[in-house]
């Protein structure tokens, strides 16, 4: 196996909260390894981005990722394969 992350697969599903900056969800497999779900495809002032799963921090009441790729290059292909198979499989079919 490769020393470098990399996305292997991409899912995109409905999301059915009240947030309508929230377009839809995603899972992700890396390597195919690691499973990660509960990716939010957000609309944001820039356009479309990734949000990362969060968790209230009982201690504090603020929310902390549980998940948060470390560099910007796995980052960058996160959210980059996410948007594109948002775009071209999901985004025209559910408009919101």
């Amino acid at each position: 196996m490769s020393d470098k992350l990399t996305v292997t697969s991409v899912q995109i599903y409905d999301y059915r909260g009240d947030d309508p900056k929230v377009k839809a969800m995603s899972q992700i497999t890396i390597n195919d390894a690691l499973f990660i779900r509960g990716l939010k495809i957000r609309e944001g002032e820039n356009g479309l981005f990734v949000a990362f799963p969060q968790d209230l921090d009982y201690e504090t009441t603020s929310f902390r990722f549980l998940i948060c790729p470390i560099t910007k290059e796995l980052r960058e292909e996160i959210e980059n394969r996410v948007i594109m198979t948002y775009k071209e499989d999901y985004g025209k079919t559910h408009q919101r």
